[in-house]
């Protein structure tokens, strides 16, 4: 629905990263990034849907009735879901808008670390969330200190099937 529900909270000064780190477990990345990106979930980014399709046809990207088909699908579907579904919704989206950031980064010669491990709710108390944001992510972000350890991926015929699950 193009409805972004993400929102970054870049935490660049050295005195909030070191009250950041007992979040993050105080996990190296956290304490050494240049910055800290915490990952929001807007769980009530369908709000803003005539916001984004009135900003499409101003760029002349949609036509009032498309927005209007839009709008109505929206409307119709997203006020009903329970909080837990549009979480799940933002997480989905979140990790997309995440893996992209990365990928930019890393093409900038910059590193970053994608981290689900942290404490939700000191980042809620911390930075006094509203309730329809909730930290999904964090991300620290900056040339790397020293190389990350190796990994493995699973053999890809183990985790690829086609036309089926046999």
């Amino acid at each position: 629905s193009n409805l972004q529900p993400w929102r970054f909270i870049v935490v660049t000064d050295p005195k909030i990263k070191e009250a950041i780190k007992p979040f993050g477990f105080n996990q190296k990345p956290v304490a050494d990034a240049s910055a800290v990106i915490i990952l929001l979930g807007d769980l009530d980014a369908y709000k803003n849907v005539e916001k984004v399709y009135d900003m499409a046809i101003e760029k002349g990207l949609a036509t009032p009735e498309i927005k209007e088909r839009l709008v109505n699908g929206v409307m119709g579907h997203y006020p009903n879901m329970s909080e837990q579904v549009r979480k799940e919704v933002a997480l989905l989206d979140g990790g997309l808008v995440t893996m992209q950031f990365m990928l930019i980064a890393k093409s900038r010669g910059l590193d970053t670390v994608a981290m689900g491990g942290f404490d939700a709710g000191i980042v809620t108390e911390l930075f006094k969330l509203p309730n329809n944001l909730k930290p999904l992510m964090i991300m620290p972000v900056g040339k790397a200190l020293e190389p990350a350890f190796p990994t493995v991926r699973l053999p890809i015929e183990e985790i690829t099937f086609f036309n089926g699950l046999e």
